[in-house]
């Protein structure tokens, strides 16, 4: 049986050339179009793609997004991304790469498209990967380039939350499905959003710093990869390396991020069970807001149990907005949600607990089993 083939761009004529490339290759037997990254999404989910020719600069979401989301659920998937010629600078093309795109050439400006033929029998024939010498900036990837040391802006004094705030800090947990379901919550959140926000997104390296650079852009508050010993400020949201473990720890009053390389937790690392225990060890009178969105398996639980036995509300991500409903299912069935909260409405919801002193946050029951809060 051949290959299915998605292909989404928003464009009617390049995705017509597209089309026309795939159809010509004798391992391609299937062909789908699709003009958003949204559709892509939906359509993924139904249907085993080979191989995906993407714009790097959706109207929807940027490509960068939508390709982390497909290559984490299928890390074998074949990858073309489509740039403008203007847009094929150096630093673009390294990202696209480092997410995991095998070809990154320019958008086709005619019918015939020899760059886009030449790499998508590449890939059908299996060929090994080459750097090629070229006049458009092409280049293939054979694997994951080392990065150059990343320079960190300066983290000015902490910031202690509003006072009327009964929350001190958000903690989210997410995993498959997570940087388009992410780019649906962070971007709406304000920029005076009254505390910080620390994420665990299970990436693995190099993939966390593309897609913090990739909210940033596109969010009112300031979202970076957490470095260690970062200090945690209001309207800021610090993603987790991948590969690493983020704690944090509280010392003379001020909250600072802490990275490890200690094992795996439930086979993830960067674990959000390591992230919700450690704020579990601050106790303090305002509380966590917690919030475990998609993702497979059950990271997250613990930690929440364990948020609970001090102040904590914690939303979960409903089941028919989720990619994969494992994470926010383990925390409901272990009755520790305190709401089930749509997709669309995680970020208006978090604003309203964040922002409302008569909002108290719950904690475990210790003394009726079962129960999940007093």
């Amino acid at each position: 049986m051949g290959l299915k083939a998605l292909i989404v761009e928003a464009d009617p004529f390049c995705s017509r050339v597209v089309a026309a490339a795939l159809n010509d290759l004798p391992a391609v037997d299937t062909v789908v179009a699709v003009a958003s990254g949204r559709e892509a999404l939906a359509r993924s989910a139904h249907g085993r793609f080979g191989i995906v020719v993407l714009d790097a600069a959706l109207p929807d979401m940027l490509g960068r997004t939508l390709l982390l989301t497909l290559k984490l659920a299928r890390p074998d998937l074949r990858v073309v991304a489509l740039a403008g010629a203007s847009d094929l600078t150096i630093e673009a093309v390294e990202d696209l790469g480092r997410c995991g795109a095998a070809h990154v050439i320019a958008r086709p400006a005619t019918a015939r498209a020899e760059e886009l033929v030449a790499a998508l029998r590449a890939l059908t024939n299996g060929r090994p990967r080459r750097e090629p010498a070229c006049r458009t900036g092409t280049r293939v990837f054979g694997g994951v380039p080392e990065p150059a040391p990343r320079a960190r802006e300066p983290v000015g004094p902490a910031r202690s939350p509003a006072p009327d705030c009964e929350f001190w800090i958000t903690a989210i947990a997410v995993s498959t499905g997570g940087p388009a379901s992410l780019d649906e919550v962070i971007p709406r959140l304000p920029a005076d959003y009254p505390h910080p926000v620390v994420m665990v997104q299970h990436m693995p390296p190099f993939f966390t710093a593309v897609m913090a650079k990739d909210l940033d852009e596109k969010s009112a508050v300031r979202v970076v990869e957490a470095g260690d010993g970062d200090r945690l400020e209001s309207g800021t949201v610090y993603l987790a390396p991948g590969g690493r473990h983020m704690r944090v720890s509280r010392v003379g009053g001020l909250s600072r991020i802490l990275l490890g390389d200690d094992p795996p937790l439930n086979n993830c690392r960067p674990s959000a069970d390591v992230l919700f225990r450690s704020l579990a060890r601050i106790r303090d009178e305002a509380g966590v807001l917690a919030l475990v969105m998609t993702g497979m398996g059950d990271d997250g639980c613990a930690g929440v149990r364990r948020l609970k036995t001090g102040a904590c509300r914690c939303l979960t991500q409903s089941a028919d907005s989720c990619v994969v409903h494992g994470m926010p299912r383990a925390v409901k069935e272990a009755g520790l949600s305190d709401e089930c909260v749509p997709l669309h409405a995680i970020a208006r919801r978090l604003v309203e607990l964040a922002r409302s002193p008569s909002v108290m946050p719950t904690k475990l029951c210790l003394t009726r089993p079962g129960a999940s809060s007093c």
